[in-house]
């Protein structure tokens, strides 16, 4: 498993801890990884960094909207090769937030 996956599952986990929100639905997300050297991805990559992440997040979502009615759905995207789709920087900025609240010391996000 590379160091991305790794990353997303404990961010994941520490998430489902200090979740919950005004709707009382319950989190629940999908990590995936893309290769941005793969074919089927290297044009888009060729023209902006992070498209690949941002359309595995949008083909989740997509995938996953019927979820939305009993759980807040996060699609977790990274690129191997770094970056993370917008989602998936709002849900790890999310984690951040959350745990500061919890322990009341800024540095927990720094």
């Amino acid at each position: 498993m590379n160091e991305h996956v790794l990353a997303c599952y404990f961010a994941a986990l520490l998430f489902a801890v200090c979740y919950n929100n005004n709707n009382n639905n319950s989190a629940t997300w999908d990590v995936t990884v893309v290769d941005t050297l793969a074919a089927s991805y290297r044009s888009d990559s060729a023209l902006a960094a992070g498209s690949a992440a941002e359309g595995a997040a949008a083909r989740k979502t997509a995938k996953y909207a019927s979820l939305s009615q009993c759980y807040h759905f996060f699609p977790v995207a990274v690129e191997t090769p770094g970056p993370f789709s917008a989602s998936s920087l709002e849900f790890v900025t999310e984690i951040g937030r959350r745990i500061t609240q919890r322990m009341l010391d800024p540095r927990e996000t720094a």
